[in-house]
């Protein structure tokens, strides 16, 4: 299930694994400060609560530690790994799951936040960086080195669909304010 019929269909005929289940999306590089770890905790736990739920990771395939982490906490099953995609497939990502998981520990600016938000796809974020600014009010934002508030944030939205359609419709008006127009105007006044 995704926020896009054609979109969720889309997704499982790519990951067969997903048909049927709650998607969490985590849009990622190899870079440690991304916090896998940290979501693969809480992916574990939340487990526990809602069996049906499994993440997409988009992008870089996990590390040797994850791989260990996921098989050490029985996840292999809960796990589908899209690598190589185009622009246009990102999007139909975004569209085909339920939320998007990001816990980074920091981010400079943060692009999955935006792209997800623009896409009316609720977030999770962690409170670390220029994630805070991206996602403001319009996404739920926890401290990255707790996985239990990750877990807990994620299984809110989970279980609140109102929850979670208000914040896809208040990150869809946050990605519109935050265009390079916008940008280009703030640092303008900073100059003049």
């Amino acid at each position: 299930p995704g926020n896009r019929p054609e979109d969720a269909v889309w997704l499982e005929e790519r990951l067969p694994g997903v048909r049927g289940r709650r998607r969490l999306l985590q849009v990622a590089t190899g870079g440690a400060y991304k916090n896998t770890s940290a979501l693969l905790a809480a992916l574990a736990e939340i487990q526990r609560v809602v069996p049906d739920v499994c993440l997409v990771r988009v992008g870089a395939p996990l590390s040797a530690e994850e791989t260990d982490q996921v098989r050490l906490l029985k996840l292999s099953a809960h796990i589908h790994q899209l690598s190589g995609i185009t622009d246009e497939e990102l999007a139909r990502c975004y569209r085909g799951c339920c939320l998007l998981a990001h816990p980074s520990l920091t981010e400079g600016f943060g692009w999955p936040l935006l792209e997800a938000m623009a896409c009316g796809l609720p977030v999770v974020a962690g409170r670390g960086g220029g994630q805070v600014e991206v996602v403001a009010e319009a996404g739920l934002l926890v401290d990255p080195r707790r996985p239990e508030e990750l877990a807990a944030a994620l299984l809110r939205l989970l279980r609140e669909p109102g929850l979670g359609a208000a914040l896809a419709e208040a990150g869809k008006r946050r990605a519109k304010a935050m265009t390079w127009e916008q940008c280009a105007r703030a640092t303008r006044a900073v100059y003049l």
